[in-house]
């Protein structure tokens, strides 16, 4: 699999959420069918991360450091070392190629249109060709590629995404996308927190939208099955009327398709349509309709029926954190259902505190008392409709301290993670590379009864024996091998297969 731009956006997020500096007022789009939106000022948070990361690189805390890694390990599988990450870190910040002074907004819709927006100070081409000497380089292509402006189009089966990175920020949009939206009313909440000046971080995710999209999607599997049934049943009794001399069969009748070998299953709509030959001799579902006369795939209240029930009362879901207080609440449209995840909610935060207070018996008092005053901050209520997760009365330093801990360990876990699965994906892409020059090679040899005694992919190109040239994505060189098995494609970076 080549290199491509997906791996430069995905660092770059992860350097957005670690590195971000001052917030500003910028509006994603925000529609009718925006699924998701998330906004982050994460100017306290840097602050505080990088000071909490100079105190751990600090040699006295050596033994800190070591103990928070082994503790990630435990549940983490892979190889990182957050000491290198810091290092990395470090030299990027010193680079100066990125220097944030905004805040990230990010939203996706129903059709998959993605916005994401950081306001920043740039140096695009020093910042490209950072990106490429860490990452080598890959496709797409920039289609600008300027000291001031780089950009990238990036095509998907419904539009392009534009990727920028500009002297005042780095943008990815779908191409024709205002660069701001007229907020539809139902985000009116989501803007209002993010105008509180305590805001950190807010986030909403439309389930209900979410939902109706999973519906329609499963609705048109259902629909293909269906209909992949139908041409089986249709095939079916033309054969059978051929084999009768003519004689149609007038009403459905699958157990005798079966007793006649023209079935190997009896068929069943994915959606329990009823199958039925109508009066043109057409095979028809009560739900889908003909292949001649489709019924419309419906993304209502019938294709929800395709969610699992559990999920089916949850609305929204909605995250906000401010400097003193933070909440998760979620809209149930079912009142006992709301009051059960209620008394559960608050059994397990009893439980889990009994659990810390014994867990702690060996902490100073004083650390203690600060641990046990911060779960007993935490409450879980109904509020309207809604389940809610509240924390309050804790102090400002306390709550940054937590959201930046956790992105930025998030942030060190992910990156080599991140880095072990490009390299992984890359052998692959050489791997399957290898595996069509073999097969290439030996259909042209079958073909003209010629030896090729050395790879010689423009002849298999030019002969149409390939559509086009396999690259390497890490730029090694094919050669051909013969064993007792047949024609082996080697590979001077990835070996044989």
């Amino acid at each position: 699999m080549r290199k491509n731009i997906a791996g430069i956006v995905l660092l770059i997020c992860l350097l957005f959420v670690s590195m971000v500096s001052h917030a500003s007022d910028q509006n994603p789009i925000l529609k009718a069918d925006t699924l998701a939106a998330v906004y982050i000022d994460a100017a306290q948070l840097f602050e505080v991360y990088s000071a909490q990361v100079a105190d751990l690189r600090k040699p006295e805390n050596k033994d800190n450091l070591a103990a928070i890694e082994a503790g990630i390990k435990q549940h983490v599988p892979g190889e990182f070392s957050l000491s290198d990450f810091f290092q990395k870190t470090d030299e990027f910040v010193k680079a100066q190629l990125f220097v944030p002074d905004g805040a990230i907004w990010f939203s996706i819709d129903s059709s998959y249109r993605p916005f994401l927006s950081f306001k920043a100070k740039v140096k695009p081409l020093e910042l490209l060709e950072f990106i490429e000497n860490r990452f080598g380089k890959g496709e797409p292509v920039p289609v600008k590629k300027e000291k001031d402006l780089v950009e990238f189009e990036i095509p998907t089966p419904e539009f392009k995404i534009s990727f920028a990175l500009r002297t005042d920020g780095i943008y990815l949009q779908a191409q024709g996308e205002p660069a701001i939206g007229e907020p539809s009313d139902k985000w009116k909440d989501m803007l209002q927190s993010v105008a509180d000046k305590e805001s950190l971080m807010v986030a909403e995710v439309d389930l209900n939208n979410i939902k109706a999209l999973v519906g329609r999607l499963n609705s048109q599997a259902s629909h293909s099955a269906c209909f992949t049934n139908i041409r089986i049943l249709s095939a079916a009794i033309e054969m059978y009327a051929m084999d009768k001399e003519g004689q149609q069969m007038q009403t459905l009748d699958q157990k005798e398709l079966l007793a006649a070998h023209y079935l190997n299953a009896e068929l069943h709509c994915p959606a329990q349509g009823v199958y039925s030959i109508d009066a043109s001799g057409e095979v028809v579902c009560a739900i889908h309709g003909s292949i001649k006369k489709p019924l419309e795939i419906s993304g209502g209240s019938g294709a929800l029926t395709s969610i699992p029930a559990q999920f089916r009362p949850f609305e929204n879901l909605k995250i906000k954190v401010f400097k003193s207080r933070a909440e998760i609440a979620t809209l149930i449209n079912d009142k006992n259902l709301r009051e059960q995840c209620v008394a559960l909610g608050k059994q397990q935060l009893l439980t889990a505190r009994n659990i810390a207070e014994n867990q702690m018996g060996q902490l100073p008092e004083a650390e203690k008392q600060k641990s046990l005053k911060i779960l007993d901050s935490i409450k879980i209520m109904e509020d309207g409709q809604s389940l809610k997760v509240s924390l309050t009365g804790v102090d400002e330093k306390t709550i940054i301290a937590g959201v930046a801990g956790f992105i930025g360990t998030m942030s060190a876990i992910a990156i080599p993670n991140f880095q072990r699965a490009r390299e992984s994906a890359r052998a692959k892409a050489c791997g399957a590379n290898r595996r069509v020059l073999a097969g290439a090679t030996e259909m042209y040899e079958m073909d003209t009864g010629k030896t090729m005694k050395e790879l010689d992919i423009s002849t298999l190109e030019n002969e149409k024996y390939l559509k086009s040239a396999p690259v390497c994505p890490d730029g090694g060189k094919y050669s051909l091998r013969r064993d007792s098995t047949g024609i082996m494609i080697d590979c001077s970076i990835h070996g044989a297969e």
